[in-house]
């Protein structure tokens, strides 16, 4: 099967995908570096304290590594057996659409996205739903891709989710600004997809990582993006 031929929706919100996501994605000593990673890019932007939204949240990883005491953590996902993966208090848990969720006008003075952007072709709605539910001044914090082998739809001999579609960082840009969303910041991380990080030895992962700090931003995978909605 082509990995464009599998319904997202469907595929995360089926029980054994959403209970084995996190061992999937970052099992073991190498998994555990590309979690991390991810994780402290995410939290290096984000501001001291506030009203946060995480969708989609998955299996809530982002906000059960928040200081409860400093956000009031939301997290919203399609994928109930994904919510049902956080069992933290503390934690409110919404069930939506991403695309139009049930929340009122400038609700958040946070809203993160991760591993979500490059599930789709056309963000223009989200970036737009994202823009309603932000405070003025408010922090959207998402993450796109530059480069990945599933961007060709090839079979794969795994189940991974869907093909992943690339935005650049110009159409990224453009977009932003279109939104009226101001980009104040930009991170890049890793060198090739974080995925297979995880099956690699942990000492050649931080050989990687000690390469990565000579490699232009420009020729990393992943890229971080903190932006604020303008007044």
């Amino acid at each position: 099967m082509k990995n464009s031929e599998y319904d997202k929706r469907v595929f995360y919100s089926e029980s054994k995908v959403a209970a084995t996501y996190d061992n999937f994605r970052y099992k073991g000593q190498s998994g555990a570096y590309v979690n991390n990673r991810e994780l402290a890019t995410t939290i290096s932007l984000l501001p001291s304290d506030g009203t946060i939204l995480d969708v989609p949240t998955g299996t809530g990883r982002l906000l059960k590594r928040l200081n409860r005491n400093n956000f009031h953590r939301v997290g919203g996902d399609y994928s109930e057996a994904m919510l049902n993966q956080i069992d933290e208090k503390g934690i409110s848990k919404t069930r939506l659409d991403a695309f139009n969720t049930p929340f009122e006008n400038e609700m958040f003075d946070v809203v993160v996205s991760l591993r979500f952007l490059f599930h789709y072709s056309d963000i223009n709605i989200f970036f737009k739903e994202v823009y309603r539910i932000l405070k003025p001044g408010g922090i959207f914090i998402c993450q796109t891709y530059r480069w990945s082998p599933l961007a060709w739809d090839i079979p794969v001999p795994f189940m991974v989710g869907g093909k992943i579609h690339i935005h650049s960082d110009n159409k990224m840009q453009k977009l932003f600004c279109k939104t009226g969303l101001k980009v104040i910041e930009q991170k890049s991380i890793f060198l090739f997809s974080p995925f297979f990080y995880k099956y690699l030895p942990f000492i050649i992962v931080k050989a990687l990582d000690v390469f990565e700090r000579i490699v232009p931003d420009k020729l990393k995978v992943d890229a971080y993006w903190k932006s604020v909605k303008e007044n």
